[in-house]
């Protein structure tokens, strides 16, 4: 008895088994299949758009004057007046922080427009950061005797914890770790010098970089890769190398590779810089964005979507591109006085 259930079990398994490799290979088989992209809606504005985000469930829009949320259809939900050139505009995923910098005020507003959360912020704000899902502000002073930079956590009840003091500018940093990553530039005799600060336990490294400057880093394991206007660095204590970027534009660091779209190419590196997937693009290139576990690349009348998969494809505009976002599911392109939402759908044999 116990033979003839060990055989059903078996069965049982293997035909488990059996469906889930026709079940994803039916998957692959279909996202594979080339596509296009359908224009599903076009919003115009009266005032040159400066920035713009696609949410889950609205589409954003900044003229240094108002902040608006339109729903799919286009319609306006909700309009927020700003603090003109005094208002600085960031998008977290589905939510909007608007930093008031003369009233240094931070309001969080989500996708719709509701106000989540209002924030007095003390002394001078000039940006913020977001790391993870903690908000550090950046500060900067103009003291008696010198000038000060500050970056500190914003807690949940408006009081900052003190994360970094500096009398340069400061560009980026990371925390990794029990490691905090700072990036830098000090002027020096009509020029500047870029330096890069690994801080753990009370001790501090530092990487000097010259007339150049560290955007953003991100830990490998033992590593620290950094990435500039000019080159991608590989740093483990002393050791130091290099890739140079001719005609730098964008990157996105992953788990296990770093991307880099520079010579109107898209190159993939590992931790020691070894070139592991390189793409040429056919386009002039200004942007990188990751959208529905693909890559796209843009530039001024052009984008190249899914690069490197057999659903590679080409999409021209009739205008110029100021930016692109995506949430995953649709994509807008944005440009001077209209965004563009659009969709994907498969192209199907015998179809045009």
């Amino acid at each position: 008895m116990r033979k003839i259930l060990s055989i059903k079990n078996f069965l049982l398994t293997l035909g488990i088994i059996i469906l889930i490799i026709i079940g994803n290979q039916l998957i692959i088989n279909y996202t594979q299949k080339p596509v296009k992209m359908v224009e599903l809606q076009s919003i115009w504005t009266d005032t040159e758009i400066q920035t713009s985000n696609l949410t889950t469930k609205s589409i954003v829009t900044w003229d240094n004057n108002r902040l608006r949320m339109f729903n799919f259809t286009g319609e306006t939900t909700e309009e927020v007046i700003g603090n003109g050139f005094f208002t600085n505009i960031y998008y977290f995923g589905d939510d909007i922080a608007v930093l008031d910098k003369q009233l240094n005020v931070l309001y969080t507003y989500n996708s719709t427009g509701d106000l989540k959360d209002k924030t007095q912020l003390t002394r001078s704000v000039y940006s913020i950061f977001k790391k993870g899902s903690d908000i550090y502000l950046h500060k900067k002073e103009d003291l008696t005797t010198q000038r000060l930079e500050t970056i500190s956590k914003l807690e949940g009840d408006g009081k900052e914890s003190p994360l970094y003091q500096t009398d340069k500018f400061i560009v980026n940093f990371q925390l990794e770790g029990s490691e905090l990553l700072i990036s830098e530039i000090a002027a020096e005799n009509y020029a500047y010098k870029s330096t890069l600060h690994v801080i753990k336990g009370g001790k501090t490294k530092t990487y000097d970089f010259g007339n150049e400057t560290i955007l953003d880093m991100k830990k490998y394991g033992n590593k620290i890769i950094a990435v500039s206007n000019k080159n991608l660095y590989s740093l483990q204590d002393s050791k130091r190398e290099k890739v140079e970027l001719n005609k730098f534009k964008d990157y996105v660091f992953e788990n296990n590779r770093i991307g880099i779209l520079y010579n109107n190419r898209l190159v993939f590196f590992n931790e020691n810089l070894a070139e592991r997937e390189a793409f040429d693009l056919g386009i002039t290139t200004t942007g990188l964005i990751l959208h529905d576990g693909g890559y796209f690349v843009y530039g001024p009348t052009d984008m190249v979507g899914y690069i490197g998969q057999k659903r590679q494809f080409k999409k021209s505009f009739d205008s110029i591109v100021y930016g692109v976002s995506s949430n995953n599911r649709t994509m807008l392109i944005t440009h001077k006085y209209n965004t563009e939402l659009y969709g994907f759908e498969v192209i199907e044999e015998g179809t045009n």
